[in-house]
């Protein structure tokens, strides 16, 4: 069955977006541990002279030093996110953001935007899918009976996305959960970010050649491998393999320079090319 790939990707996400603890859950669907109003948005006060943003630097040294505050975020390159500590006032942390990093702040409550703010995972499969929809929608455009076969594929990737976005959130919480400094954190941050990229080029890479040995029309897999021409050659003959759909909708024939679809034509068209011969 077709459809057998994306409908387990589907339950599995479900199931895994069931089994969550609530703080896993809490990331998944963008929402704060915590109310709105212990957060606070701290930007600079334009002056004549010095920085005129949160930096990172600024950030790392809030996140190293601050004593009132914690869950110290950088936002856009502009902002930093923090949350306020249990026991101080909004003015006791403006006069010591202010002290840390040398300059005037403003402070201002966390709006409801920064809850729709996009996550890592999201981000990349929302790349993913984009880039294939431009593949396909080029591929659709020139051969039009195919519209059915990338379509297809958009609901096995979007199947691939919706795991990998509720994966993310397990991750972030993993790496969260070590207690460390804020450098080590931030490296481990990288290090699992950078596995979480790899394995999604490979769950890409799956998608990309299960689909690949499907055929067009009927979506079912392709059968019966037939190799032709020689083994090695590049120029004269080169080698080629042929892979046929069962229910004879056409042909996919693979080598070192082609990969191409032939439909087949129907009963009639192949009956008076075989009297013809």
């Amino acid at each position: 069955m077709p459809y057998a790939i994306p409908v387990g990707l589907v339950v599995l996400a479900l199931v895994l977006a069931g089994l969550m603890p609530g703080s896993v859950r809490s990331r998944l669907l963008h929402r704060l541990p915590e109310a709105a109003e212990e957060y606070f948005v701290v930007s600079r006060v334009p002056m004549m002279r010095g920085p005129t943003r949160i930096t990172f630097r600024d950030v790392v040294i809030l996140a190293e030093h601050a004593r009132t505050v914690s869950y110290v975020r950088n936002y856009r390159g502009k902002w930093a996110v923090v949350r306020r500590k249990v026991g101080f006032t909004k003015d006791q942390i403006d006069l010591e953001i202010e002290q840390l990093l040398g300059g005037r702040v403003e402070l201002s409550p966390l709006s409801g935007m920064w809850l729709l703010r996009m996550s890592f995972g999201e981000a990349v499969w929302l790349s993913v899918l984009v880039v294939y929809l431009w593949i396909g929608g080029r591929q659709t455009w020139r051969v039009r009976g195919e519209r059915r076969y990338w379509a297809y594929g958009g609901v096995v990737l979007a199947a691939w996305a919706l795991v990998g976005i509720v994966v993310w959130p397990i991750v972030a919480e993993l790496v969260a959960s070590v207690r460390a400094e804020w450098t080590l954190s931030a490296a481990l941050y990288v290090t699992a970010a950078t596995f979480y990229l790899a394995a999604s080029a490979v769950a890409v890479y799956v998608f990309w050649q299960d689909l690949r040995l499907r055929c067009r029309q009927c979506l079912h897999r392709l059968r019966m491998p037939v190799e032709d021409g020689v083994t090695g050659s590049m120029v004269v003959d080169p080698s080629t393999e042929a892979t046929v759909c069962i229910y004879g909708h056409g042909t996919r024939i693979v080598g070192r320079w082609q990969d191409t679809w032939t439909p087949a034509g129907s009963y009639w068209e192949e009956l008076l090319k075989a009297s013809a011969r």
